[in-house]
């Protein structure tokens, strides 16, 4: 499984899971075609290590003055929507800084946000809330 969903792959055979893949996702080209299943294998680790840490990571309260303008992608990630933080908005940010924290939606996902042409929708956005 990977992001909580089947791969339709036999676990039992782990060896093989990062080429397994990387096969899938170059066939619906997701990925380029010499990509590196081991290089493929590092990123999936890092990045259910960081899912982990972000669902674990209960800050206290912030005191500050202003606003905060969250950036969220309007793409759904299972790993990073479910645990406490699912289904709310802000991500946990309301509770952190109340009515202070505005939600703007970028298109994408929590990645993709940062490739054009999303990356260019971010941009105005943040010059936009610019003073």
């Amino acid at each position: 499984r990977l992001a909580r969903t089947p791969l339709g792959f036999d676990e039992d055979r782990a060896g093989d899971l990062e080429r397994h893949l990387v096969d899938r996702l170059v066939a619906a080209g997701l990925l380029p075609a010499d990509a590196d299943p081991v290089r493929f294998g590092r990123f999936v680790d890092v990045y259910r290590t960081n899912a982990s840490a972000a669902l674990a990571y209960d800050p206290a309260p912030l005191v500050r003055e202003g606003r905060s303008v969250l950036y969220r992608s309007t793409e759904e990630d299972p790993e990073l929507d479910a645990g406490p933080r699912g289904g709310d908005p802000s991500l946990g940010w309301a509770r952190l800084l109340g009515d202070r924290v505005e939600v703007a939606l970028v298109p994408g996902s929590h990645l993709s946000i940062l490739a054009d042409p999303n990356a260019r929708t971010l941009a105005r956005r943040l010059e936009e809330a610019m003073p």
